[in-house]
């Protein structure tokens, strides 16, 4: 590892190698609602310190958490939820999602089967005239944020792109731009994923509204405030670590 913050960076993944247990989650001590939230977000960090580094205590580390994501995932839905075999929600879904895309770009493969049900999922929870928004679960009415997730997914599956759908999800987003009254770093973190893969004059519009909000936003010590939507869960490091991420869509995934 390499630059200013190496120390820390290096720190954080000993701590990330330390809490991993034997059937390979890297929850940590989480509760049962954040178990499965923590074991991908953990997995996205190993499976991308290891395509950088290609240390071996890395690819040991990432190869059993992805095998416990694997393992992890509802044959019947597709999806993911809090426990092992649970019926799918999107919002555990992209997080498994990414778990694994990362997992690939460092050279470690998901099984057809795996993604054949991934499918089955995003697809189970389509809504909107022309399938392209997204509910929480199968069933439920469309929200912004399941449907940035859900077209994110989209794009990295290779899957559902079809022309009327990612216009429909579009437009939908752009209703609903980043603004300081209803500050949702969840939801601008997968506003921007998905629409910088889109790209064009409706990104463009979305980092506008996401350079006007979210850089003011930022207090002096280089934080960001809890009091954002779900930020009760993780206070001020989950506002920070979910503004950092928003920042970093403006380049990630070329």
């Amino acid at each position: 590892i390499v630059g200013r913050r190496r120390e820390a960076v290096q720190h954080g993944l000993e701590y990330l190698l330390g809490q991993q247990v034997s059937n390979g989650s890297l929850a940590g001590n989480a509760t049962m609602f954040a178990r499965m939230y923590c074991h991908a977000m953990a997995t996205v960090a190993v499976c991308e310190a290891y395509a950088m580094t290609s240390d071996e205590r890395l690819q040991r580390c990432a190869q059993r958490a992805i095998e416990y994501t694997l393992g992890c995932q509802d044959t019947l839905t597709g999806g993911w939820r809090y426990q092992r075999s649970d019926p799918g929600d999107m919002s555990q879904f992209g997080w498994q999602v990414l778990a694994l895309q990362s997992a690939q770009q460092a050279g470690i493969a998901t099984p057809p089967e795996t993604n054949r049900r991934m499918l089955k999922f995003l697809q189970s929870c389509n809504t909107g005239l022309k399938r392209g928004l997204a509910s929480y679960r199968p069933g439920f009415g469309a929200t912004a944020a399941m449907t940035a997730e859900s077209m994110a997914c989209r794009v990295w599956l290779g899957a559902q792109n079809e022309p009327e759908q990612l216009a429909e999800g579009t437009q939908y987003l752009l209703m609903r731009l980043p603004s300081m009254e209803h500050p949702d770093f969840y939801y601008w973190y997968y506003g921007s994923l998905s629409l910088r893969f889109i790209g064009g004059e409706p990104w463009e519009r979305w980092t506008v509204a996401l350079k006007q909000t979210l850089p003011p936003m930022q207090r002096s010590d280089g934080s960001w405030s809890s009091v954002t939507k779900w930020a009760g869960y993780g206070g001020t490091v989950y506002s920070t670590a979910m503004g950092a991420l928003c920042l970093e869509s403006f380049y990630r995934y070329q």
